[in-house]
C-alpha cells in the first residue's frame, strides 16, 4: 500500500466516521472500535453495501458463520465476515452472540429437526458450508446447539456434517 492509498473498503472495515481499531494509523476515521463477534442465526443472510434491503449484495453469510460487528444502527449491523473478510451490512436480527463451532454441513442441503427422527418437524433448512456446534450424538443424528438462542437447537443427520478440520 502506497503512502496515499487506502485499503479496499470491501475487505477492510473502515468508513470516514468509523474504522476497526487495528486500522488506526492506516486510515483516518472519526472513531475506532474493536467490534464484537457474533454468529449468523438465520439459514442465510445477505451482506449488503449499504443498510437497505434493496442495496447491492456483495456476498451471503451462512448459519453459524462469524461476523464482527463494529456498529449497530436500527435494524442493521455493519461489520466484517470472519469467513471471507467481506465488509458490509447485515440485518441485526440475523445475528446472535458468538459461539464456537466445530462442524460444517457438507451436503448441498440438510434439515435441523426437533427430534432425532426425519419424520419430526424440521426447524429449518441449512446449506452446505453452514457451521455448527455439536454436543452429542444419538443413533444416526447429531445434536446441535446455536449458542443458547434455541431457534436452531435440534438434530441433524450425522452423515450430512463433518468436523471443521476434516472438511475439504
Amino acid at each position: 500500500m502506497g503512502a496515499d492509498s487506502k485499503p479496499d473498503p470491501r475487505l477492510s472495515p473502515w468508513r470516514d466516521d468509523l474504522a476497526a481499531s487495528h486500522l488506526r494509523g492506516e486510515v483516518k476515521a472519526s472513531k475506532y472500535v474493536d467490534g464484537e463477534p457474533y454468529c449468523v442465526s438465520a439459514p442465510v443472510t445477505a451482506l449488503r453495501r449499504s443498510p437497505a434491503d434493496a442495496a447491492m449484495m456483495d456476498t451471503q453469510l451462512l448459519f453459524g458463520e462469524g461476523f464482527r460487528v463494529y456498529e449497530k444502527r436500527g435494524n442493521w449491523a455493519w461489520g466484517q465476515s470472519l469467513t471471507d473478510d467481506y465488509v458490509g451490512y447485515v440485518l441485526s436480527g440475523d445475528l446472535q452472540p458468538y459461539y464456537e463451532t466445530d462442524h460444517i454441513v457438507r451436503v448441498p442441503r440438510s434439515f435441523v429437526y426437533r427430534e432425532p427422527d426425519i419424520k419430526s418437524r424440521p426447524i429449518m433448512a441449512i446449506s452446505m458450508g453452514a457451521r455448527l456446534h455439536v454436543t452429542k450424538k444419538e443413533g444416526r443424528f447429531s445434536y446441535i446447539e446455536d449458542g443458547g438462542q434455541d431457534e436452531a437447537t435440534g438434530w441433524i443427520i450425522s452423515t450430512h456434517i463433518s468436523s471443521e478440520g476434516d472438511y475439504a
